[in-house]
């Protein structure tokens, strides 16, 4: 039987009634009229006040026929479950949108004797529909929102930080909501810092072994450790720190001497390996991604040239150049994996100007519009009295340098307590290097050591960190994305299409609830 659901109960299945009639009334217009001395009529300035119609509560009023029975026990079961309670009132004859507002039970048009009931609500101006529209985009995309009468302001469910743009409008959202995070790698890229500082920053320390090959007595490969340790963290811009060394930072100034216009200058088919050289990021990039270098070049003489990143494994990528111009120019290329070696200069005659501070390189596909300067700090530490360490790792938050790893300098017979690695022998289980060997061995107890601490701040949003001697592992907080809605009050969507633009390297989820009259 059709009828009339207020909250969670329905008039006939819950109350017996037999729905008569339904009256909604229209909202009436919020208008502003101004009576104005010597002019024929009103002067209206609604629209002038602004743009989009507003409208006054509106009028339900249902009609119901009682089936015979105790009148008193049911009126008293009416109103306890809707009289001035405030309800979304449902009709089965549109059973998709409901109305939302105060509910009385009207003693005077109601008549026992009749066995009438009447049940009147005064509501919100619109219906709501009772399911939200959603929309979804995976990292950065458009999404076009169709708003019927009712203008809306969306919610926004992320799982990373994400920017907004609505028309004029452009606003990131971020979570206030915190959670421990632990993550793993060569290069760890975040995106969801919250500007607290790091819980733990480990850097591994791995002991660099010469040539390449299986060591063997005609194939010997020297080991090297470390007697320091720096630790890299930037923002977007990976061009900072072991990327592109010190040499270019300080070693280059321009030609005023100016510390914030520092530069390259290649001269015909230079390369430059007193800035960059073999194993700078160290765990290279990650694998399966691509990368962006932005460089700023430029050349005032000969023809254009242009600058070439040699890669370790003997492949190289191109960045043009272009004749008489200080522009930035781009290139997105598979790097993913590498590790840079150099850069030089191929074609053309004269000399060409790459400007680091214009510079940069970036994870992701990147346009010349989307460059963003470096930003960035680096965390170094050196160690003497605790010799050259060759297996451990290094904490620059609690400053505790773990050595894992000892040396001996020429085999001869010592007992080796776990895994070792020779300069000329492949290690097996229950087999020692030969006579001679240069050799580092794993220690049956680490040796820890206490060096001074260093407060790791992690940056809002975007971080990127590595380390020159080996992978990092990091424990931050993190922003908490989990089981929240976030809105952008300035964000009001009006009927017809609407398109907004996501930024994020996450999932975006937008929601809203349409209204009609």
């Amino acid at each position: 039987m059709l009828g009339i659901t207020f909250g969670d109960k329905h008039s006939y299945n819950d109350w017996g009634l037999f729905l008569e009639d339904t009256k909604v009334t229209p909202p009436l217009p919020k208008r502003y009229l101004v009576d104005v001395p010597a002019r024929n009529g009103t002067l209206d300035l609604t629209a002038e006040l602004t743009p989009i119609m507003r409208y006054q509560t509106r009028q339900l009023q249902f009609k119901f026929r009682v089936k015979a029975g105790d009148w008193s026990t049911l009126l008293s079961q009416i109103y306890g479950d809707v009289h001035g309670r405030t309800l979304d009132i449902i009709s089965d004859l549109d059973p998709d949108w409901h109305w939302h507002g105060f509910v009385t039970v009207n003693d005077f048009s109601s008549d026992k004797r009749t066995g009438v009931l009447v049940i009147n609500a005064d509501v919100d101006p619109y219906k709501l529909a009772n399911i939200e529209t959603a929309y979804a985009v995976s990292g950065n995309g458009s999404i076009n929102c169709y708003v019927e009468r009712m203008e809306v302001t969306p919610s926004f469910e992320i799982t990373a930080p994400t920017t907004v743009k609505y028309g004029d409008i452009s606003a990131a959202i971020t979570s206030s909501r915190t959670k421990s995070v632990t993550t793993s790698g060569s290069l760890l890229s975040i995106v969801d810092g919250t500007a607290n500082s790091a819980t733990s920053l480990v850097s591994d320390i791995v002991a660099v072994q010469s040539g390449s090959g299986d060591p063997a007595p005609d194939n010997i490969r020297p080991i090297s450790g470390w007697t320091g340790a720096n630790v890299f963290h930037t923002k977007e811009n990976l061009m900072g720190g072991n990327l592109l060394r010190d040499g270019i930072q300080n070693a280059i100034p321009s030609a005023n001497n100016n510390p914030t216009d520092r530069k390259i200058s290649f001269k015909s088919n230079d390369v430059v390996n007193q800035a960059i050289t073999d194993g700078i990021l160290t765990g290279k990039f990650k694998e399966n991604t691509r990368y962006t270098f932005i460089f700023k070049i430029y050349k005032n003489t000969g023809s254009s040239s242009n600058i070439r990143i040699n890669y370790t494994d003997g492949t190289y990528s191109t960045i043009t150049g272009y004749y008489g111009t200080q522009t930035r120019t781009v290139a997105t290329v598979s790097a993913s994996g590498k590790t840079v070696q150099s850069l030089s200069k191929i074609n053309g005659s004269g000399t060409s100007t790459l400007f680091y501070d214009e510079s940069g390189i970036f994870e992701g596909v990147y346009t010349v519009d989307d460059f963003i300067p470096y930003e960035g700090i680096t965390y170094t530490t050196t160690w003497t009295s605790q010799g050259t360490v060759y297996g451990g790792t290094w904490n620059p938050v609690t400053g505790v340098l773990t050595k894992t790893w000892d040396y001996i300098a020429s085999y001869n017979g010592e007992e080796l307590p776990a895994e070792w690695k020779s300069d000329r022998d492949v290690y097996a289980s229950g087999t020692t290097p030969t006579t001679g060997a240069e050799v580092i061995y794993e220690l049956a107890t680490p040796v820890t050591y206490q060096l001074a601490a260093q407060q790791v701040i992690i940056f809002l949003n975007e971080n990127n960190i590595w380390s020159d001697t080996g992978d990092t592992t990091l424990t931050y907080l993190a922003q908490d994305f989990a089981d929240q809605k976030f809105q952008v009050s300035s964000i009001e969507m009006t009927e017809g299409n609407n398109t907004l633009t996501i930024e994020s390297t996450g999932t975006t989820t937008v929601t809203y609830t349409n209204g009609r009259l």
